[in-house]
């Protein structure tokens, strides 16, 4: 993870980066020559955040503590090209391109937009790339995130949105071939 600040005032000799994974875990520090204002922290775990702190240290003491938070991605590349159709009142499909590499299947979450609470999850192999989602709420927009699975993880979400409809297109009339006028 890339960390950036803004240059502390004064001549600093170096900045103390310290970070920590929420909720706990052990506190790790770098120090960072006094000319520059960035700084790259590697072997974090995935999918994580971190509590971020930044101190200039000037040879009188320490400068004014900064504070922020960053979140570590997937090492995983996930699907792509997420694409929805064919909504009723009550579903819709959902396809999307193979992840990269060596996928172990794919779990598909959803939820209508307005509620987040009523979230559901699909699990599927790692041949398919669609699937129906059913049971939803008619004239609904859902949201829809695919991850690749892995056996050390999953990769970033997809996501995608979908509306139900309000009611289901009435069916055609049967065909029976041309009249035959007698």
């Amino acid at each position: 993870m890339k960390v950036t600040w803004q240059p502390a005032p004064g001549d600093v000799v170096n900045y103390r980066v310290t970070y920590k994974p929420q909720p706990g875990g052990r506190q790790l520090a770098a120090k960072v020559p006094g000319g520059t204002t960035s700084t790259v922290l590697r072997r974090l775990t995935p999918l994580t955040t971190y509590d971020l702190t930044v101190v200039p240290v000037y040879r009188s003491g320490e400068g004014k503590t900064r504070e922020g938070e960053g979140t570590t991605l997937s090492p995983y590349k996930g699907p792509r090209n997420l694409q929805t159709s064919e909504p009723t009142k009550t579903s819709f499909r959902v396809t999307w391109d193979p992840a990269p590499g060596d996928v172990k299947g794919y779990k598909v979450k959803f939820h209508p937009v307005e509620d987040d609470i009523d979230l559901r999850e699909l699990l599927v192999g790692p041949y398919d790339n669609t699937v129906v989602l059913e049971e939803l709420s008619a004239g609904t927009k859902y949201t829809v995130n695919v991850f690749g699975m892995f056996d050390g993880g999953e990769s970033m979400p997809l996501a995608g949105e979908e509306n139900t409809t309000y009611s289901d297109a009435p069916e055609p009339p049967p065909y029976d071939g041309p009249s035959k006028i007698a």
